[in-house]
């Protein structure tokens, strides 16, 4: 007798189940990152705006902004909120959120470890991350400060792929970024 098969015995379904799966769990996490990292992009290009902006400010009016309403940009999708301090660093109150981020202006004369300050921020609540833009004592860049551990090398190092500056800041550390 000759048999006629058309259908897929139980060990070969089970067989490409388990390929499948592995397939998803090895590209999940590489799909995740790429969320996260094209989201600090964003965020990233947002802050380059402002900082723009305030520059174009300090330009114009010969002192650096202090409110982010004195800028000349805006975001769509972007809502006022009132807070004053981003992942441990003190904000002017006159802030907009836009897209889980908030964003804001730091334009003080002492700031960490004495220096002054003129920067644009952008503060991810969720993870306690912040971005800078600025000027941090006499050296202008773009900084990552998030609380210190596995958050930090996240999306500091590996996402943003940043460089540690400084990892003892009252429990943040600090990333350059390029």
């Amino acid at each position: 007798m000759k048999l006629n098969k058309k259908a897929f015995t139980l060990i070969e379904l089970l067989v490409v189940v388990l390929i499948i799966g592995i397939l998803a769990a090895i590209a999940l996490p590489q799909y995740q990152k790429a969320v996260e990292k094209s989201r600090f992009t964003a965020v990233k290009q947002n802050l380059s705006t402002l900082y723009q902006s305030a520059k174009r400010y300090e330009l114009l009016y010969g002192s650096f902004p202090t409110l982010i309403e004195e800028l000349d940009v805006s975001f769509s999708g972007e809502t006022p909120k009132q807070f004053v301090v981003i992942g441990g660093v003190p904000t002017d109150n006159t802030q907009i959120k836009v897209n889980n981020f908030t964003y804001g202006i730091i334009n003080v004369d002492k700031g960490w470890q004495n220096a002054k300050m003129k920067m644009v921020i952008a503060g991810y609540i969720y993870k306690d991350c912040t971005l800078l833009i600025g000027t941090f004592g006499h050296q202008e860049g773009t900084y990552c400060h998030c609380p210190r551990g596995e958050i930090a090398e996240k999306y500091c190092g590996e996402i943003l792929q940043g460089t540690l500056s400084s990892a003892n800041q009252g429990g943040y550390s600090v990333y350059l970024i390029p």
